[in-house]
């Protein structure tokens, strides 16, 4: 079921990226589909304080995604260095630049940052004790605060591409009446004084 879960994920990335069908949620599934991998095969590699451990899958993702990167550096004839640092979606710049690789690519660098902030998070010998005596407690710590930081740090970090105010539309224009014109008949067009009025008797 995982497989066949992550086959239409990936699939609906794919359709959303490449056609104008109205299909969401690939990359969300996506997330989620990692989390469930990290909670079933690496969280003892966390709670033992292995880091390399835990870290080793990544080679089976960095190894191509280099390939990519050389690819693109060779018809470029330019290192996109933002994506060789895996920040490219920092949105720090765009694609047309060649100093990232297109944004289809932003999930590799997001799935390596949330691999190293995790080692981060649960290298100190506290956060390993709880994650080892309460597996599920800490994930639905670690869905709260994601979901805190997904309202909030749009806010206080907006990128290019993410949430943009709504535009203003604008002013209604004001509708006056215009004043008819007056036309001015030339003199020689101009009706004369008319007959004289007859005498009374």
């Amino acid at each position: 079921m995982p497989l066949l879960a992550r086959a239409l994920a990936i699939l609906a990335v794919v359709v959303a990226h490449q056609t104008f069908w109205p299909v969401y949620g690939g990359a969300a599934a996506m997330m989620v589909l990692l989390g469930m991998s990290v909670a079933q095969d690496r969280a003892r590699f966390l709670a033992e304080g292995d880091a390399a451990g835990f870290l080793a899958p990544l080679g089976r993702v960095l190894v191509p995604y280099g390939l990519v990167l050389a690819g693109y550096a060779l018809v470029w004839q330019q290192v996109p260095w933002a994506s060789v640092a895996l920040i490219g979606n920092f949105a720090v710049t765009v694609p047309e630049t060649h100093l990232m690789l297109p944004y289809l690519y932003w999930f590799v660098e997001a799935y390596v940052q949330i691999c190293l902030l995790l080692v981060l998070l649960f290298r100190p010998a506290p956060m390993r004790r709880w994650l080892s005596g309460s597996p599920f407690g800490t994930g639905l710590a670690l869905l709260a605060a994601g979901a805190l930081l997904r309202v909030t740090l749009p806010e206080l970090w907006p990128l290019p591409a993410g949430r943009r105010p709504a535009p203003r539309a604008p002013p209604p224009r004001s509708r006056r009446r215009r004043r008819p014109r007056r036309r001015t008949v030339p003199p020689w067009c101009r009706p004369g004084p008319g007959p004289a009025p007859a005498p009374a008797r």
